[in-house]
């Protein structure tokens, strides 16, 4: 079997408000459905040998983590402004907590 390629972006996993704010487009009660169908969708989908490339906002939260977890395929990530700025944020915990 080929090994395939897909290109994807803004999946925002863990991300509560992003099912009100795209409502049209994520008819969704919960983010715990919103994940878990995407999820379903993305691994119906992707082999574990193929390559997604994920353009950005990816996720939001440190519970989306897990999520990533739960994807097939081999996942290169291109971070987004929320998932750099989730970052920013535990890093600067971890300084924090590492500095007198």
């Amino acid at each position: 079997m080929v090994n395939r390629v897909f290109v994807i972006a803004d999946t925002h996993f863990g991300h509560k408000n992003v099912i009100e704010f795209e409502k049209e487009f994520r008819p969704f009660q919960t983010i715990e459905e919103h994940d878990d169908e995407l999820v379903y969708r993305w691994n119906n989908t992707v082999n574990k040998n193929d390559t997604i490339w994920h353009l950005g906002d990816v996720l939001f939260g440190r519970d989306a983590f897990e999520t990533l977890r739960r994807l097939k395929g081999v996942k290169s990530w291109l971070w987004g402004i929320m998932t750099i700025t989730l970052l920013n944020f535990i890093l600067s915990i971890l300084i924090a907590s590492i500095l007198p």
